[in-house]
């Protein structure tokens, strides 16, 4: 499973609005005061400190980065992977190679995991579909990718949160290869990349701020 967020975005227009509203207000009293040139560098001061707080709060959120992967038995509702709809009972789930970044702390190969039964591949949520190491993912959805008699690909989108971190959003991929009757072998994993958050909120400041520098210069 691929997991790739943007969480911190949503406070980008946040930021943009309270620079012009901060810049407003100086601008305004920049008519009537005698010293126009200070006025514009308290203006750039409290932009420059908006920006500062924005990205402190992006930088120390605990956002999951990392894989998690795993490998088990489950039972389909169909003997054929062509018309399988879903997982009836899962059996025998661990986590496997690899594993990687935040993860690591807290899962090893072989590490225990315990999967939702009844998992459809176009369902809407599931809460959560697996815990393993003191993580869970919540899933969002999932829709069949690829599906033949000989295999079977089903990707999802959905929230990785435990262990003290913030929630992360993230995607997911289960596949299904080979089985006997109703029980299939599978592989699955869960991965949280970084997606950039901090640097593209620090580019709209960066924006933000010219904004202000340049409406500051006209006047």
């Amino acid at each position: 499973m691929l997991f790739s967020g943007f969480p911190g975005m949503a406070f980008a227009p946040v930021l943009t609005k309270a620079i012009h509203l901060q810049l407003g207000e100086s601008l305004t009293e920049s008519k009537t005061t005698t010293t126009p040139v200070k006025t514009r560098s308290y203006s750039m001061l409290s932009a420059s400190v908006l920006i500062a707080l924005a990205l402190s709060s992006a930088a120390n959120a605990a956002f999951i980065s990392g894989l998690i992967s795993f490998d088990g038995h489950a039972t389909l509702d169909n003997t054929n992977l062509a018309l399988t709809t879903k997982v009836v009972t899962w059996s025998g789930v661990e986590a496997g190679p690899p594993i990687t970044g935040d993860f690591v702390a807290f899962v090893s190969d072989h590490t225990p995991a315990v999967f939702t039964d009844g998992w459809v591949f176009t369902s809407g949520s599931l809460t959560p579909l697996w815990t393993c190491g003191g993580f869970s993912f919540d899933l969002v959805s999932s829709a069949v990718q690829y599906q033949t008699s000989q295999s079977l690909v089903v990707n999802g989108t959905g929230t990785v949160r435990g262990n003290g971190f913030d929630p992360t959003f993230g995607t997911w991929d289960f596949s299904s290869q080979t089985g006997s009757g109703t029980a299939f072998r599978f592989s699955a994993s869960s991965a949280v990349p970084d997606g950039g958050t901090t640097m593209a909120l620090f580019g709209f400041s960066l924006l933000g701020l010219y904004g202000v520098r340049r409406k500051i210069g006209t006047r």
